[in-house]
């Protein structure tokens, strides 16, 4: 939203406006990206290498048909899923 209001106001050009937009942001990007390092680095040391693998080749597929079928019914607006009673 906040880059479509940069780009709307005419008055500035649009290479401005999506610099204006990355200096807004970087910041916070770069700081997400720090954080998802530091889970990773913290869930690498408490499941171990094979945990981690167990997780990502065995888990993962068996869950993530559950995971999207669940985040569909959110997306879609359904009440109940999205105030958190599952």
């Amino acid at each position: 939203m906040l880059l479509g209001r940069l780009v709307a106001d005419r008055r500035r050009p649009l290479e401005e406006s999506f610099a204006r937009f990355e200096r807004l942001r970087r910041a916070r990007a770069e700081a997400m990206v720090a954080r998802s390092y530091e889970n990773d680095q913290r869930t690498l040391k408490e499941l171990g290498a094979l945990g981690m693998w167990m997780r990502d080749t065995v888990l993962m597929p068996l869950m993530a048909p559950l995971i999207g079928k669940a985040l569909t019914k959110v997306c879609a607006g359904e009440p109940a899923l999205a105030a958190g009673a599952a």
